[in-house]
């Protein structure tokens, strides 16, 4: 497949540099000869004898317009794919509709890709790369012959396409999606998606704002869970905004003290409160208490990611201060506090006593516990100097599960969305079998988030899960009244009345576990 770079505005844009280049060399040349003194000008009769040494400027002259151009083009193109960077993209657009004033309607498409990460972690950046390119031909090869195509770095594409309707963008963005999804040829065979978020203009708007709105199209299809295609529209608009009052809100919550820790029990099989985890809750001034649902995507949008762990660990640790007891807390970390200056702050506290590390595990996402290898080496570093580390949420990414048995990982809690149908379904009950055991492979504690029924924590015990958390054995609780607040009976009654009618008998899913482990 021929790799078409862009639309024919590109090939004029590059013809006009080079002529631009040439013309200039060439006018700087006859502009010294005007110059030169009449005497020491060659004569006519004496041209033959140096057309040699003229052919060999001329051949000069043609190489540097070349090089320059080469250049030029080099510094404004994807050197992998081909396809124009981002800011060649910039102003082909300005200048498309620029050009066509009087119909400044168009299209502009975000194309993010949906997977690559697991394809760059699993098969190594070669096939990563060879995906890209092979995306970079389609997408190319799809656009309309007006259409500027161009790669902005990483995973992210980029579309225009002047005079689009809405009807035709939907139907473009379609034809994205299952282009996108075809797998790449190959033994591999590998396969992605992509989010698209898109825009459509009848303005004045210059393209930063055009990239802007479709940025947050696309970060939109992203978090409800990819692999599909939005407009920007009066609703994004109103989010866009309340998204960047409630991100200056954190920020100053965060300086007058808003936030607080609501802590939920870890309990042991027997039953035996052993640890709690800290989850961070704002007493919002207007709105009341939120939990994390409704502000932690504006502290990961907002960039406030390392300010907000930093403060909630600051919470932690006043806590366990202020506690008698040996109490275990654990705290979450975001990957981008995953870093050297978090690592100094654990080595400062510890050399000063100002804390036990034994009474502290740090919860990490399983994404992002391999995402790099700065993340890779704080993770051994707290180690290293005595803390816990845990594994939040597995079973929900893509990790790499070779990386994550090389690191000093103490606990894994497996994702609640294995546990919810533990104790009504066999396959998810094998499934979590097979979990633990693995968990118990690498030399962790299997821990199990989300339990919200007896059954539920009766099946896990029997598949050898070593601690539990969820509401069944307590809701997180402010330490004002920690410890005061039972789980709501309207929850276990609920559940209660669903297993009498659809649960199996734990020993019929144990001997359907039996069955799969022995070759069944």
């Amino acid at each position: 497949m021929s790799l078409k770079l862009i639309s024919t505005k590109s090939d004029l844009g590059e013809l006009r540099l080079s002529e631009a280049v040439a013309g200039h060399i060439e006018g700087d040349r006859r502009r010294r000869a005007r110059r030169q003194p009449p005497e020491d000008r060659v004569p006519t009769s004496h041209l033959a004898g140096v057309a040699a040494a003229d052919n060999g400027v001329d051949d000069e002259n043609d190489t540097a317009s070349e090089g320059i151009a080469s250049l030029v083009r080099r510094a404004n193109h994807d050197g992998l794919t081909g396809l124009p960077n981002r800011s060649w993209f910039t102003t082909a657009v300005e200048r498309d509709r620029f050009e066509r004033a009087t119909r400044r309607s168009g299209a502009l498409f975000l194309i993010d890709l949906d997977g690559f990460k697991a394809v760059n972690d699993t098969w190594g950046h070669g096939a990563g790369d060879a995906v890209l390119v092979e995306i970079a031909q389609r997408l190319a090869s799809i656009s309309p012959h007006t259409a500027v195509c161009s790669r902005f770095g990483g995973d992210e594409f980029a579309m225009w396409i002047s005079q689009c309707t809405q009807a035709q963008a939907c139907l473009i963005a379609e034809r994205i999606l299952a282009t996108v999804s075809e797998p790449v040829p190959g033994d591999l065979m590998l396969s992605v998606g992509a989010s698209i978020g898109w825009t459509l203009t009848d303005d004045e708007a210059p393209v930063s704002s055009l990239l802007s709105r479709a940025d947050v199209a696309m970060y939109a299809i992203k978090e409800s869970g990819g692999h599909g295609h939005r407009q920007f529209d009066r609703v994004l608009a109103s989010q866009r905004v309340e998204g960047r009052v409630l991100q200056r809100e954190i920020r100053h919550g965060l300086s007058v003290g808003q936030f607080a820790l609501a802590r939920q029990p870890i309990v042991a099989s027997d039953g035996e409160v052993v640890a709690s985890e800290a989850l961070a809750r704002w007493c919002h001034p207007r709105r009341g208490m939120l939990s994390p649902a409704k502000f932690l995507p504006a502290v990961e949008s907002g960039g406030n990611n390392q300010m907000f762990d930093g403060h909630i660990l600051s919470l932690a640790l006043a806590e366990l201060a202020s506690e008698a007891d040996a109490s275990q807390i654990w705290v979450n970390l975001t990957g981008d506090s995953l870093n050297e200056a978090l690592v100094e702050r654990l080595e400062d506290l510890v050399m000063s006593d100002a804390v036990e590390p034994s009474r502290i595990v740090f919860e990490i996402s399983e994404h992002a516990s391999v995402d790099s290898d700065c993340a890779v080496a704080a993770i051994r570093s707290i180690a290293n100097l005595g803390f816990g580390v845990a594994i939040d949420d597995f079973g929900s990414g893509f990790s790499r599960l070779g990386a994550m048995a090389t690191l000093p990982i103490s606990y894994v809690k497996i994702d609640q969305q294995f546990v919810k149908t533990v104790a009504k379904d066999v396959d998810a009950r094998r499934l979590c079998g097979a979990i633990i055991d693995l968990i118990h492979a690498i030399g962790a504690i299997a821990v199990a988030e989300g339990v919200e029924t007896s059954q539920q924590a009766d099946v896990l015990s029997a598949l050898g899960c070593d601690l539990f958390q969820g509401y069944w054995f307590g809701r997180p609780a402010l330490r004002a009244d920690s410890g005061q607040r039972e789980p709501e009976r309207s929850i276990a009654e609920l559940s209660q009345a669903q297993q009498s009618d659809t649960a199996l008998p734990v020993a019929d899913l144990l001997d359907a576990n039996i069955t799969v482990l022995a070759g069944g």
